[in-house]
Protein backbone atom coordinates (compact mmCIF):
# COMPACT_ATOMS: atom_id res chain seq x y z
CA UNK A 1 0.00 0.00 0.00
CA UNK A 2 1.26 3.44 -0.92
CA UNK A 3 0.13 6.72 0.45
CA UNK A 4 -1.58 8.92 -2.08
CA UNK A 5 -1.57 12.65 -2.41
CA UNK A 6 -4.06 14.17 -0.02
CA UNK A 7 -4.41 11.05 2.18
CA UNK A 8 -7.63 11.50 4.18
CA UNK A 9 -6.29 10.11 7.50
CA UNK A 10 -3.30 12.45 7.49
CA UNK A 11 -5.59 15.30 6.42
CA UNK A 12 -7.83 14.68 9.47
CA UNK A 13 -4.79 14.51 11.76
CA UNK A 14 -3.49 17.80 10.37
CA UNK A 15 -6.85 19.58 10.70
CA UNK A 16 -7.28 18.31 14.27
CA UNK A 17 -3.74 19.52 15.04
CA UNK A 18 -4.53 22.94 13.54
CA UNK A 19 -7.67 23.29 15.66
CA UNK A 20 -5.93 21.94 18.78
CA UNK A 21 -3.38 24.75 18.52
CA UNK A 22 -6.03 27.40 17.92
CA UNK A 23 -5.34 28.59 21.47
CA UNK A 24 -7.26 31.85 21.57
CA UNK A 25 -6.05 32.86 25.04
CA UNK A 26 -2.37 32.37 24.26
CA UNK A 27 -1.66 35.82 22.78
CA UNK A 28 -3.21 37.43 25.88
CA UNK A 29 -2.42 34.76 28.49
CA UNK A 30 -0.74 37.29 30.79
CA UNK A 31 -3.91 39.42 30.77
CA UNK A 32 -5.98 36.29 31.51
CA UNK A 33 -3.68 35.60 34.47
CA UNK A 34 -4.11 39.22 35.59
CA UNK A 35 -7.91 38.67 35.59
CA UNK A 36 -7.33 35.89 38.11
CA UNK A 37 -5.09 38.11 40.28
CA UNK A 38 -1.89 36.53 38.99
CA UNK A 39 1.27 38.31 37.78
CA UNK A 40 4.17 37.56 35.44
CA UNK A 41 5.89 35.72 38.30
CA UNK A 42 2.97 33.29 38.57
CA UNK A 43 2.97 32.95 34.78
CA UNK A 44 6.59 31.76 34.80
CA UNK A 45 6.04 29.70 37.97
CA UNK A 46 2.96 27.90 36.62
CA UNK A 47 4.71 27.25 33.34
CA UNK A 48 7.60 25.75 35.32
CA UNK A 49 5.05 23.47 37.07
CA UNK A 50 3.78 22.57 33.60
CA UNK A 51 7.27 21.48 32.56
CA UNK A 52 8.05 19.80 35.89
CA UNK A 53 5.01 17.56 35.46
CA UNK A 54 6.07 16.96 31.89
CA UNK A 55 9.45 15.75 33.18
CA UNK A 56 7.92 13.24 35.60
CA UNK A 57 5.26 12.07 33.16
CA UNK A 58 7.30 12.05 29.95
CA UNK A 59 9.01 8.68 30.28
CA UNK A 60 6.17 6.72 31.99
CA UNK A 61 3.60 7.99 29.49
CA UNK A 62 6.01 7.43 26.61
CA UNK A 63 6.64 3.90 27.86
CA UNK A 64 2.98 3.04 28.36
CA UNK A 65 2.02 4.64 25.04
CA UNK A 66 3.96 1.83 23.38
CA UNK A 67 1.44 -0.60 24.88
CA UNK A 68 -1.66 1.10 23.49
CA UNK A 69 -2.84 2.22 20.10
CA UNK A 70 -1.52 5.68 19.19
CA UNK A 71 -5.05 6.76 18.26
CA UNK A 72 -6.17 5.96 21.81
CA UNK A 73 -3.28 8.01 23.19
CA UNK A 74 -4.25 10.94 20.97
CA UNK A 75 -7.88 10.67 22.09
CA UNK A 76 -6.87 10.80 25.77
CA UNK A 77 -4.80 13.92 25.10
CA UNK A 78 -7.68 15.71 23.39
CA UNK A 79 -10.15 14.75 26.15
CA UNK A 80 -7.79 16.23 28.75
CA UNK A 81 -7.46 19.43 26.73
CA UNK A 82 -11.26 19.77 26.57
CA UNK A 83 -11.43 19.19 30.34
CA UNK A 84 -8.96 22.03 31.03
CA UNK A 85 -10.93 24.46 28.87
CA UNK A 86 -14.19 23.54 30.63
CA UNK A 87 -12.51 24.02 34.02
CA UNK A 88 -11.33 27.52 33.13
CA UNK A 89 -14.71 28.37 31.61
CA UNK A 90 -16.75 27.63 34.74
CA UNK A 91 -14.28 28.30 37.57
CA UNK A 92 -11.74 31.01 38.42
CA UNK A 93 -8.84 31.74 40.75
CA UNK A 94 -5.24 30.81 41.58
CA UNK A 95 -5.75 27.08 42.11
CA UNK A 96 -8.12 26.70 39.16
CA UNK A 97 -5.53 28.15 36.79
CA UNK A 98 -2.85 25.91 38.32
CA UNK A 99 -4.97 22.75 38.04
CA UNK A 100 -5.80 23.67 34.44
CA UNK A 101 -2.09 24.03 33.65
CA UNK A 102 -1.46 20.60 35.23
CA UNK A 103 -4.14 18.98 33.04
CA UNK A 104 -2.70 20.75 29.99
CA UNK A 105 0.76 19.44 30.89
CA UNK A 106 -0.45 15.83 30.87
CA UNK A 107 -2.32 16.45 27.62
CA UNK A 108 0.74 18.02 25.97
CA UNK A 109 3.09 15.20 26.96
CA UNK A 110 0.75 12.58 25.50
CA UNK A 111 0.15 14.69 22.40
CA UNK A 112 3.84 15.32 21.64
CA UNK A 113 4.59 11.63 21.98
CA UNK A 114 1.59 10.21 20.13
CA UNK A 115 1.43 12.68 17.22
CA UNK A 116 4.73 11.88 15.55
CA UNK A 117 4.47 8.19 16.52
CA UNK A 118 1.00 7.84 14.96
CA UNK A 119 2.15 9.63 11.82
CA UNK A 120 5.25 7.43 11.44
CA UNK A 121 3.30 4.22 12.13
CA UNK A 122 0.62 5.22 9.62
CA UNK A 123 3.24 5.99 6.97
CA UNK A 124 4.91 2.66 7.72
CA UNK A 125 1.52 0.93 7.43
CA UNK A 126 1.21 2.58 4.02
CA UNK A 127 4.79 1.50 3.20
CA UNK A 128 5.98 5.06 2.72
CA UNK A 129 7.76 6.02 5.94
CA UNK A 130 10.60 7.50 3.87
CA UNK A 131 8.55 10.72 3.57
CA UNK A 132 8.36 11.17 7.35
CA UNK A 133 10.37 14.42 7.30
CA UNK A 134 8.00 15.92 4.73
CA UNK A 135 4.80 14.83 6.50
CA UNK A 136 6.11 15.72 9.97
CA UNK A 137 7.08 19.16 8.66
CA UNK A 138 3.55 19.51 7.23
CA UNK A 139 2.08 18.52 10.59
CA UNK A 140 4.22 21.18 12.29
CA UNK A 141 3.00 23.69 9.71
CA UNK A 142 -0.62 23.01 10.74
CA UNK A 143 0.33 23.28 14.43
CA UNK A 144 2.07 26.61 13.89
CA UNK A 145 -0.69 27.83 11.57
CA UNK A 146 -3.25 27.20 14.31
CA UNK A 147 -1.39 29.36 16.81
CA UNK A 148 -0.77 31.98 14.11
CA UNK A 149 -4.49 32.34 13.39
CA UNK A 150 -5.18 32.34 17.14
CA UNK A 151 -2.77 35.26 17.58
CA UNK A 152 -4.94 37.36 15.27
CA UNK A 153 -8.48 36.40 16.22
CA UNK A 154 -7.71 35.55 19.87
CA UNK A 155 -6.49 39.06 20.67
CA UNK A 156 -9.48 40.60 18.90
CA UNK A 157 -12.10 38.32 20.52
CA UNK A 158 -10.60 38.85 23.97
CA UNK A 159 -10.44 42.64 23.60
CA UNK A 160 -14.06 42.77 22.35
CA UNK A 161 -15.83 39.98 24.27
CA UNK A 162 -13.60 39.03 27.21
CA UNK A 163 -12.22 35.74 28.45
CA UNK A 164 -15.54 33.94 29.08
CA UNK A 165 -16.71 34.19 25.48
CA UNK A 166 -13.20 33.30 24.27
CA UNK A 167 -13.25 30.12 26.36
CA UNK A 168 -16.71 29.18 25.07
CA UNK A 169 -15.32 29.21 21.54
CA UNK A 170 -12.29 27.22 22.72
CA UNK A 171 -14.55 24.49 24.17
CA UNK A 172 -16.50 24.26 20.90
CA UNK A 173 -13.25 23.91 18.92
CA UNK A 174 -11.96 21.24 21.34
CA UNK A 175 -15.09 19.14 20.75
CA UNK A 176 -14.56 19.28 16.97
CA UNK A 177 -10.93 18.22 17.49
CA UNK A 178 -11.96 15.22 19.54
CA UNK A 179 -14.46 14.08 16.92
CA UNK A 180 -11.76 14.23 14.22
CA UNK A 181 -9.29 12.23 16.34
CA UNK A 182 -11.87 9.57 17.17
CA UNK A 183 -12.52 9.13 13.45
CA UNK A 184 -8.85 8.31 12.69
CA UNK A 185 -7.91 4.84 11.49
CA UNK A 186 -6.22 2.80 14.28
CA UNK A 187 -2.70 1.69 13.35
CA UNK A 188 -0.88 -0.95 15.38
CA UNK A 189 1.65 -3.72 15.03
CA UNK A 190 1.93 -7.20 16.50
CA UNK A 191 5.09 -6.36 18.39
CA UNK A 192 3.13 -3.60 20.16
CA UNK A 193 -0.33 -5.07 20.65
CA UNK A 194 0.88 -8.47 21.86
CA UNK A 195 2.39 -6.91 24.98
CA UNK A 196 0.33 -7.73 28.06
CA UNK A 197 -0.36 -4.39 29.68
CA UNK A 198 -1.98 -5.97 32.75
CA UNK A 199 1.22 -7.82 33.67
CA UNK A 200 3.44 -4.75 33.77
CA UNK A 201 5.46 -4.49 36.98
CA UNK A 202 5.97 -0.85 37.98
CA UNK A 203 9.45 -1.39 39.42
CA UNK A 204 10.47 -3.45 36.41
CA UNK A 205 9.04 -0.77 34.14
CA UNK A 206 11.24 1.95 35.66
CA UNK A 207 14.26 -0.35 35.55
CA UNK A 208 13.61 -0.91 31.84
CA UNK A 209 13.16 2.83 31.33
CA UNK A 210 16.42 3.57 33.11
CA UNK A 211 18.24 0.98 30.99
CA UNK A 212 16.73 2.47 27.85
CA UNK A 213 17.89 5.97 28.89
CA UNK A 214 21.41 4.69 29.55
CA UNK A 215 21.51 2.95 26.18
CA UNK A 216 20.24 6.07 24.42
CA UNK A 217 22.75 8.41 26.03
CA UNK A 218 25.63 6.04 25.33
CA UNK A 219 24.90 6.46 21.63
CA UNK A 220 26.80 9.64 20.78
CA UNK A 221 25.06 9.85 17.40
CA UNK A 222 21.86 10.50 19.35
CA UNK A 223 23.05 12.01 22.64
CA UNK A 224 24.64 15.29 21.57
CA UNK A 225 21.88 16.03 19.05
CA UNK A 226 19.38 15.61 21.91
CA UNK A 227 21.45 17.97 24.08
CA UNK A 228 21.81 20.59 21.35
CA UNK A 229 18.18 20.50 20.18
CA UNK A 230 16.89 20.49 23.76
CA UNK A 231 19.06 23.44 24.72
CA UNK A 232 17.82 25.61 21.85
CA UNK A 233 14.21 24.52 22.34
CA UNK A 234 14.26 25.54 26.01
CA UNK A 235 15.72 28.97 25.21
CA UNK A 236 13.07 29.41 22.49
CA UNK A 237 10.28 28.69 24.98
CA UNK A 238 11.66 31.22 27.47
CA UNK A 239 11.94 33.83 24.68
CA UNK A 240 8.35 33.23 23.56
CA UNK A 241 7.03 33.48 27.13
CA UNK A 242 9.01 36.68 27.64
CA UNK A 243 7.39 38.62 24.79
CA UNK A 244 4.22 39.62 26.67
CA UNK A 245 5.93 40.69 29.94
CA UNK A 246 8.54 42.67 28.01
CA UNK A 247 5.89 44.34 25.83
CA UNK A 248 3.80 45.12 28.91
CA UNK A 249 6.85 46.63 30.62
CA UNK A 250 7.58 48.70 27.51
CA UNK A 251 3.94 49.91 27.57
CA UNK A 252 3.20 48.50 24.12
CA UNK A 253 -0.58 48.70 23.34
CA UNK A 254 -2.60 45.51 24.04
CA UNK A 255 -3.55 45.02 20.39
CA UNK A 256 0.15 44.50 19.62
CA UNK A 257 0.30 41.54 22.02
CA UNK A 258 -1.10 39.44 19.20
CA UNK A 259 1.73 40.67 16.98
CA UNK A 260 4.32 38.72 18.99
CA UNK A 261 2.31 35.49 18.79
CA UNK A 262 1.58 36.11 15.10
CA UNK A 263 5.27 36.56 14.27
CA UNK A 264 6.32 33.59 16.38
CA UNK A 265 3.84 31.08 15.06
CA UNK A 266 3.54 32.51 11.56
CA UNK A 267 7.27 32.15 11.05
CA UNK A 268 7.14 28.68 12.64
CA UNK A 269 4.46 27.72 10.12
CA UNK A 270 6.59 28.94 7.22
CA UNK A 271 9.68 27.23 8.66
CA UNK A 272 7.79 23.95 8.98
CA UNK A 273 6.55 23.93 5.41
CA UNK A 274 9.93 24.80 3.85
CA UNK A 275 11.99 22.40 5.99
CA UNK A 276 11.79 19.64 3.40
CA UNK A 277 13.07 21.90 0.60
CA UNK A 278 15.77 23.52 2.73
CA UNK A 279 17.06 20.10 3.82
CA UNK A 280 17.98 19.40 0.20
CA UNK A 281 20.47 22.27 0.24
CA UNK A 282 21.68 22.40 3.86
CA UNK A 283 22.70 19.52 6.10
CA UNK A 284 21.75 19.50 9.78
CA UNK A 285 25.43 19.84 10.62
CA UNK A 286 25.77 23.06 8.62
CA UNK A 287 23.00 24.63 10.76
CA UNK A 288 24.60 23.94 14.15
CA UNK A 289 27.11 26.81 14.53
CA UNK A 290 25.01 29.51 12.77
CA UNK A 291 22.07 28.63 15.04
CA UNK A 292 24.21 29.00 18.15
CA UNK A 293 25.43 32.43 16.98
CA UNK A 294 21.85 33.48 16.20
CA UNK A 295 20.84 32.77 19.82
CA UNK A 296 23.54 35.14 21.01
CA UNK A 297 21.94 37.76 18.74
CA UNK A 298 18.53 36.92 20.24
CA UNK A 299 19.82 37.73 23.72
CA UNK A 300 21.18 41.04 22.47
CA UNK A 301 17.65 41.80 21.23
CA UNK A 302 16.21 40.90 24.65
CA UNK A 303 18.61 43.27 26.44
CA UNK A 304 17.80 46.03 23.92
CA UNK A 305 14.06 45.70 24.56
CA UNK A 306 14.56 45.78 28.33
CA UNK A 307 16.73 48.92 28.29
CA UNK A 308 15.38 50.98 25.39
CA UNK A 309 11.68 51.82 25.77
CA UNK A 310 10.86 52.20 22.08
CA UNK A 311 7.84 50.47 20.54
CA UNK A 312 9.39 50.18 17.08
CA UNK A 313 12.56 48.63 18.52
CA UNK A 314 10.49 46.16 20.57
CA UNK A 315 8.43 45.07 17.56
CA UNK A 316 11.53 44.74 15.34
CA UNK A 317 13.41 42.75 18.01
CA UNK A 318 10.44 40.43 18.48
CA UNK A 319 10.37 39.78 14.73
CA UNK A 320 14.09 38.98 14.63
CA UNK A 321 13.87 36.59 17.59
CA UNK A 322 10.90 34.85 15.97
CA UNK A 323 12.92 34.32 12.78
CA UNK A 324 15.68 32.74 14.88
CA UNK A 325 13.12 30.48 16.60
CA UNK A 326 11.87 29.50 13.12
CA UNK A 327 15.35 28.28 12.14
CA UNK A 328 15.53 26.36 15.42
CA UNK A 329 12.24 24.62 14.57
CA UNK A 330 13.60 23.58 11.18
CA UNK A 331 16.52 21.92 12.94
CA UNK A 332 14.23 20.24 15.49
CA UNK A 333 11.95 18.81 12.80
CA UNK A 334 14.90 17.22 11.06
CA UNK A 335 16.26 16.02 14.41
CA UNK A 336 12.97 14.31 15.40
CA UNK A 337 12.64 12.70 11.97
CA UNK A 338 16.20 11.44 12.29
CA UNK A 339 15.52 9.90 15.72
CA UNK A 340 12.76 7.67 14.35
CA UNK A 341 15.34 5.86 12.21
CA UNK A 342 17.17 4.53 15.29
CA UNK A 343 14.31 2.43 16.76
CA UNK A 344 11.39 0.20 15.81
CA UNK A 345 7.73 0.88 16.60
CA UNK A 346 7.89 -0.82 20.01
CA UNK A 347 10.47 1.69 21.29
CA UNK A 348 9.53 4.80 19.33
CA UNK A 349 7.47 6.36 22.12
CA UNK A 350 10.28 5.91 24.64
CA UNK A 351 12.93 7.48 22.41
CA UNK A 352 10.82 10.56 21.68
CA UNK A 353 10.12 10.79 25.42
CA UNK A 354 13.84 10.68 26.24
CA UNK A 355 14.39 13.47 23.72
CA UNK A 356 11.55 15.60 25.12
CA UNK A 357 12.64 14.88 28.70
CA UNK A 358 15.90 16.77 28.28
CA UNK A 359 14.40 19.91 26.72
CA UNK A 360 11.57 20.00 29.26
CA UNK A 361 14.00 19.56 32.15
CA UNK A 362 16.03 22.54 30.96
CA UNK A 363 12.90 24.60 30.41
CA UNK A 364 11.66 23.78 33.92
CA UNK A 365 14.96 24.87 35.49
CA UNK A 366 14.94 28.14 33.56
CA UNK A 367 11.33 29.00 34.39
CA UNK A 368 11.35 27.82 38.01
CA UNK A 369 14.53 29.75 38.79
CA UNK A 370 12.98 32.88 37.26
CA UNK A 371 10.79 33.51 40.33
CA UNK A 372 13.85 33.36 42.60
CA UNK A 373 15.94 35.61 40.36
CA UNK A 374 13.18 38.11 39.56
CA UNK A 375 12.42 38.58 43.26
CA UNK A 376 16.06 39.15 44.19
CA UNK A 377 18.06 40.46 41.26
CA UNK A 378 15.43 41.68 38.80
CA UNK A 379 14.09 40.82 35.38
CA UNK A 380 17.11 41.92 33.36
CA UNK A 381 19.72 40.11 35.48
CA UNK A 382 17.72 36.89 35.10
CA UNK A 383 18.30 37.06 31.35
CA UNK A 384 21.95 37.93 31.91
CA UNK A 385 22.41 34.66 33.83
CA UNK A 386 20.71 32.71 31.02
CA UNK A 387 23.01 34.43 28.53
CA UNK A 388 26.11 33.41 30.47
CA UNK A 389 24.86 29.80 30.55
CA UNK A 390 24.36 29.87 26.78
CA UNK A 391 27.88 31.23 26.18
CA UNK A 392 29.74 28.68 28.29
CA UNK A 393 27.61 25.52 28.43
CA UNK A 394 26.01 26.10 25.03
CA UNK A 395 29.37 26.57 23.33
CA UNK A 396 30.62 23.21 24.66
CA UNK A 397 27.45 21.36 23.55
CA UNK A 398 27.56 23.06 20.14
CA UNK A 399 31.15 21.97 19.47
CA UNK A 400 30.46 18.40 20.60
CA UNK A 401 27.37 18.17 18.38
CA UNK A 402 29.21 19.60 15.39
CA UNK A 403 31.81 16.83 15.61
CA UNK A 404 29.15 14.08 15.39
CA UNK A 405 28.30 12.66 12.00
CA UNK A 406 24.77 13.49 10.87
Amino acid sequence: MRIGKGDFQIYKLNIASFLRMLLLLNPVILLFYNENNLTVKELFLFQSVFYLLSIFLELPLGYFSDFINKKTALSISYILFLSAMLLWLFFHGYWIILVGEIILAVSKVILDNAQSSYLYDYLKYKQNNNIMTKEYATLNFYLAAGTTVASIIGTYIYSQKGSHFTLEIEVFIAIICLVLILSLKPVSYKNVTNKNFSKINIIETYINLFEFIKTTYKNKSIMYYIYYSGMLTSFSIVFALSFQPIMQKAMVPILFFGYAAFCNHGIRAIASIITRKVSQFFSMKSMIIPLFISYIIAFICIFSMLNIKNNKLVLLSVLLICIIIGFQLMFTIRHISRLHRFVDSSNRGKLISVNNLFSRSLTFLMLFSSKFFMDRIGFENYYLILFIILIFVGFFITLKTYKIKE
